[in-house]
């Protein structure tokens, strides 16, 4: 009975109420809010964070009023996205890196409605998101700006209105190296071109008991990546869990590849970031010397496969034959026990087929 004339009291008088929390959080991926919406980041280095506000009365959010103090990078500001989630967004950002260290975010919004803005009292709600851009191994931190009152505004059902201030902490914010900090054991994240513009992504866990799937990036650029594939875990206790992936379409020139370690949930965590790089560079191949008494030198460039090597004698039998990976760029074919002659020296790398006589001499 006490806590409703208490109540009564505070709603007649119109005088502002104490709120729960207010606090910046990480959206679950694949949750939205109005226009904030948590996609899989397509920068490396890009955090993407939503105001959390947990009301102490129902009714109808008008308006907010925050700014937060964040701290500088080693590249100056970290802010690269400051927008509300429903309302009319009233934001500010006011550059001190040079100064004090630190950037001024004003993040607030207003023009609340009943269709877009009903709160209810203990329930949490996203007011706001802004993205955050922090090098590898960085942090930051964000606090309140305190010259500046946390506030909301909120209609109650009865026709009052009351002014609430939300109590916030102090919150830091990393994107620590996975040499440093790693919440899965990566034991081994690699990549190899295995055929024409075709690359191979390798990696293995230490556990996979709680991942829900993997998901494989690329990128031309090593900051802009996109999904190009996923794999299922397959659980099992004890041991190492290695995976595969093949990317059929790889570009001319660097080929960025990570992997996205999902974990439903409970978020997710990026692996380490590997490169393969493909040339346009002609298929050509060099035979030397000739004539020959000791061996032949076969140099091969242009090569976007595993090839063969073979040496034909005069009357087209097979004398030698090597296979070589695609990484291979030269052989020597021994032919100090081969008869003076006429021979034929013959590459097959795919589609592509190279023929060059060569003399043995005695």
């Amino acid at each position: 009975m006490k806590n409703i004339w208490t109540l009564l009291f505070i709603l007649a008088a119109g005088i502002s109420l104490k709120a729960q929390t207010m606090k910046w959080i990480a959206l679950p991926k694949g949750s939205s809010a109005g226009k904030c919406v948590c996609a899989s980041p397509t920068k490396s280095n890009l955090q993407c964070y939503a105001l959390e506000y947990t009301p102490d009365v129902s009714g109808t959010l008008t308006s907010y009023t925050t700014a937060f103090l964040v701290s500088c990078t080693s590249k100056g500001s970290p802010i690269e996205k400051n927008e509300a989630c429903y309302m009319v967004g009233k934001v500010d950002i006011m550059n001190g890196c040079s100064e004090v260290g630190k950037m001024m975010m004003i993040s607030a919004g207003n023009s609340g409605t009943g269709i877009n803005s009903v709160i209810e009292a203990g329930r949490p709600i996203y007011l706001h998101q802004v993205c955050f851009s922090i090098p590898e191994g960085e942090t930051i931190t964000i606090e309140k700006e305190e010259t500046t009152q946390l506030t909301t505004s909120v209609d109650l059902a009865i026709g009052k209105a009351v002014t609430e201030f939300p109590v916030y902490e102090k919150q830091t914010i990393a994107n620590p190296k996975y040499d440093a900090v790693n919440p899965t054991d990566w034991l081994d994240v690699k990549t190899a071109p295995v055929g024409d513009h075709k690359s191979q992504v390798d990696w293995s866990v230490s556990s996979d008991q709680d991942i829900a799937e993997f998901i494989v990036e690329h990128s031309v650029d090593g900051v802009n990546f996109k999904p190009i594939g996923n794999v299922k875990p397959n659980p099992t206790i004890g041991g190492v869990h290695a995976y595969q992936f093949t990317h059929d379409k790889a570009m001319t020139g660097k080929n960025y590849y990570r992997i996205e370690l999902s974990h439903g949930q409970n978020g997710f965590e990026y692996s380490p970031v590997r490169t393969v790089t493909f040339s346009d560079q002609p298929f050509k191949v060099k035979v030397s010397p000739n004539p020959a008494t000791d061996y032949i030198l076969v140099e091969v460039s242009g090569q976007k496969q595993s090839y063969d090597v073979r040496l034909f004698d005069a009357a087209g039998k097979l004398v030698q034959e090597q296979k070589l990976e695609m990484k291979a760029v030269q052989t020597k074919l021994k032919v100090d026990g081969l008869n003076a002659g006429v021979y034929t020296v013959q590459v097959t790398c795919g589609e592509e087929v190279f023929s060059e006589k060569i003399a043995v001499a005695r």
